[in-house]
């Protein structure tokens, strides 16, 4: 809505840079979040549902391409949502931390060469836990 406003000239940048700010504010979680039992999801999109769909097939693509054939709907998902975040609320790809001792998940993000990023769980010297900082 408020990129549509902002289109409309309904109001300025300075409107819609605040409202795209809390946003981001909004969908970002703490460590303590995630981990936590129960969890309320604050935001239902349908297109937001139909692009991470689309992204998870152009990913399917990309594993058949680069013989990674056996990577799940799930992994798929994990990497198409980070792309979203990306594109479309600007979060810097050095925010977003996909953890993953699966290789072909790191292979065929790397093969998408698009800003997601899968580290090595599984690495020692990745050292996974400095990640999640309190």
């Amino acid at each position: 809505m408020a990129r549509k406003y902002y289109r409309d000239n309904l109001f300025g940048s300075n409107r819609y840079q605040a409202i795209r700010k809390q946003i981001a504010s909004d969908i970002q979680l703490s460590v303590s979040q995630i981990l936590a039992k129960s969890r309320s999801i604050k935001f239902h999109n349908l297109a937001v549902d139909r692009d991470v769909i689309i992204g998870a097939s152009r990913y399917l693509e990309i594993a058949h391409k680069n013989d990674c054939q056996s990577l799940s709907v799930v992994d798929l998902s994990v990497l198409s949502c980070a792309k979203y975040l990306i594109d479309f609320y600007k979060i810097h790809k050095e925010q977003i931390f996909i953890l993953s001792g699966d290789k072909k998940l790191r292979k065929c993000s790397a093969k998408a060469n698009d800003g997601t990023f899968v580290i090595d769980s599984l690495e020692p010297k990745n050292n996974y836990q400095k990640y999640f900082i309190n």
